[in-house]
């Protein structure tokens, strides 16, 4: 409790400037000497205030040293209110924001933004948003997933944890069917809803990295791309995956699951893509390919 109110003491200060020892007294409703005891607090804490003497004296802040010499340092201030500026904008607090910049004596650099919505879109946004809510509510969530292979179906989740990882946002929760923690891709869910049941709080999910037994169900290949493919290499591979080749070609060296999605995202490549190995794959690749021809081709 007191720790609380020496913080709401410091936004008061920064607020109103000059603030005497009654008024707080009255804002808080606690007594004056309450109150010449949490300053006291303050000053032992390194946060610079100071006393004006008279009649309208009080209590105020020394201007940009407002925690100076406290508990963070100023690369720590700056990256507190960078990670908060970083948030996508359903998660970031701008009041949280606001009052954190006013208390390190910093002004926001406005210099980087995270939008999760695709150009022309902006249900990613909202659906972070509600995510964001029942974690922290402790709301059992519903929702249709399409996993790898399979048609959309219901789910119900308890969800504990958004993480981003490899280009995308998951949600991390305890899936009632499986009886265990999943892990769910943002952009494949649909038709999220807060069911209105609440739960106890959850163990921490697992990290998102695979386990061992999942590393042995990947898939590793080797890939030759076009030269006219370089903007989607350098945007889903890392630069130690990309060997350059004379050529203007570029082979690559990647695992991926080993299940249906391998095979829809080589083909969305076209043309531009040469599966070098393994062989499966590539006799796979190549009867999908020739599957998709006779489709369209003309009668």
């Amino acid at each position: 409790m007191k720790q609380s109110r020496l913080f709401r003491i410091l936004y008061a200060l920064l607020e109103r400037g000059q603030v005497s020892a009654p008024q707080l007294a009255a804002q808080f409703e606690v007594s004056v000497r309450t109150i010449y005891r949490d300053i006291d607090a303050l000053s032992a804490a390194g946060v610079p205030v100071y006393a004006l003497p008279g009649r309208r004296g009080g209590f105020a802040l020394l201007g940009e040293q407002v925690l100076s010499r406290s508990v963070l340092s100023g690369d720590e201030q700056e990256r507190i209110l960078l990670a908060l500026q970083s948030l996508p904008p359903a998660a970031a607090d701008s009041e949280l924001l606001t009052k954190l910049s006013a208390l390190f004596g910093h002004a926001p650099a406005d210099w980087i933004t995270v939008d999760l919505t695709r150009w022309g879109e902006s249900g990613e946004s909202a659906l972070f948003s509600l995510l964001k809510n029942a974690i922290l509510t402790r709301r059992t969530l519903s929702f249709r997933y399409a996993a790898a292979g399979q048609l959309p179906r219901p789910r119900t989740v308890l969800p504990a944890r958004l993480a981003y990882k490899g280009q995308a946002w998951y949600l991390q929760g305890w899936c009632t069917e499986r009886n265990a923690f999943r892990t769910f891709k943002l952009s494949r869910i649909a038709d999220a809803r807060e069911t209105g049941e609440s739960f106890a709080p959850l163990p921490a999910p697992p990290p998102i990295e695979p386990d061992a037994a999942s590393c042995a169900s990947l898939c590793r290949v080797t890939l030759r791309f076009a030269p006219e493919a370089a903007f989607r290499v350098f945007d889903e591979f890392t630069h130690d995956q990309i060997s350059p080749q004379a050529d203007g070609s570029f082979v690559v060296h990647a695992a991926f699951p080993a299940d249906g999605w391998l095979d829809g995202y080589l083909l969305s490549f076209g043309a531009a893509v040469e599966v070098v190995s393994p062989e499966e794959v590539r006799k796979r690749l190549a009867s999908l390919a020739f599957g998709t021809f006779l489709k369209h081709a003309k009668p």
